[in-house]
């Protein structure tokens, strides 16, 4: 299966996104089963323009408080998906990535995101996220050694302010029904 879709105006160069692969949809379980793959992906044509920093006016009241809404992970429970995407060039937030491939599994309430991996800004980034529904808990699991940190910062922040290589490493669970628990 190959399929295209076309967000470009008229006229313009930018290319329509283009996915290979099988996609399998059953009815009875329902369940989702795909390979996917496509040469570029940049997500930033698909979101807004990030909105510019608002002075606070002087003097300005504090915006009133309304009380914390608990995180819905509702829809996570019934999602039976297993799936493989490789995109070989992404860009997400201005930021760079090759090579990359995603694998996520789906069922049960628990939906996981791995193997997650990406070559970027000359590292090579691995790791797993795990999203528990039934007990709202979260985990991101990531390595990425030997990364330009300059220009990944530039891309990302656009602020220039460190050079040089770097090893990041991260393991952060948490859980909770808001935001703040």
């Amino acid at each position: 299966m190959e399929l295209k879709v076309s967000d470009a105006t008229p006229g313009s160069k930018k290319p329509p996104l283009s996915l290979k692969g099988d996609v399998e949809f059953d009815a009875s379980p329902q369940a989702i089963r795909f390979t996917l793959a496509a040469d570029q992906l940049n997500l930033d044509r698909y979101l807004p323009p990030p909105e510019k920093a608002k002075a606070a006016a002087a003097g300005a009241r504090p915006a009133a408080t309304q009380p914390e809404q608990p995180i819905d992970l509702s829809a996570l429970k019934g999602l039976n998906l297993k799936g493989d995407l490789k995109i070989d060039q992404l860009v997400a937030s201005n930021v760079k990535l090759e090579k990359v491939h995603l694998g996520v599994k789906a069922a049960g309430g628990k939906v996981d995101a791995e193997p997650l991996t990406a070559d970027l800004y000359q590292g090579k980034f691995t790791g797993a996220v795990n999203v528990n529904a039934n007990t709202n808990r979260f985990a991101l699991k990531a390595d990425l050694p030997g990364v330009a940190l300059g220009p990944l910062l530039k891309d990302a922040l656009n602020h220039d302010m460190l050079e040089g290589k770097g090893n990041v490493a991260l393991d952060v669970q948490t859980g909770g029904n808001t935001v703040s628990a």
